[in-house]
């Protein structure tokens, strides 16, 4: 008997992260105007039990857009049995 494919309710988001270093230091401490360091972190959960099941990791400003990686998205999740 073949296995019935589990649905899920995959729920997409995104978080900005700012990336943290020296630069950072130095900038805090001699009021050096510099261009922060961010991050993109696409998460896509499962509703019901909130599990993570893909992420990406995307630069500010090159397609971090949260409809640009659900194609991405959804072609990386692998669902299996509970």
């Amino acid at each position: 008997m073949p296995k019935s494919r589990l649905l899920i309710h995959l729920v997409i988001d995104s978080i900005g992260l700012k990336v943290y270093g020296e630069a950072e230091w130095k900038t805090r401490k001699h009021s050096v105007g510099k261009r922060r360091t961010w991050r993109k972190l696409h998460l896509g959960v499962d509703e019901k039990i909130g599990l993570v099941h893909v992420q990406i990791l995307t630069e500010k400003g090159k397609g971090d857009g949260d409809a640009q990686q659900v194609e991405e998205m959804l072609g990386q999740v692998r669902v299996t049995d509970r």
